[in-house]
């Protein structure tokens, strides 16, 4: 009984991430049309926030629990792999 639990609870969150990431990206183009933006200034935004916010919410959790390893190393991981996949 808990695993058929766990599997509906696991395709009802799925369906809301990607139903939710459809309607984040159509707002964002309208947003973007609205504003007369570049959609490539656009898309080049919704990539950073995406990329940095996981990283966040992982640093704010993890301080207060008083894992500063998890937050700093998270930190300094970010920045190289950013920079290595820029360069």
């Amino acid at each position: 009984m808990e695993l058929l639990l766990s599997i509906l609870l696991f395709a009802a969150g799925l369906a809301f991430i990607i139903k939710g990431g459809g309607f984040l990206v159509d707002s964002a183009i309208g947003l973007g049309k609205i504003t007369r933006m570049s959609t490539v200034f656009i898309g080049a935004t919704f990539m950073a926030l995406a990329t940095a916010l996981p990283e966040l919410f992982l640093s704010i959790f993890a301080v207060p629990s008083g894992n500063y390893e998890i937050a700093t190393g998270n930190a300094i991981g970010g920045m190289i792999a950013n920079m290595a996949l820029v360069l």
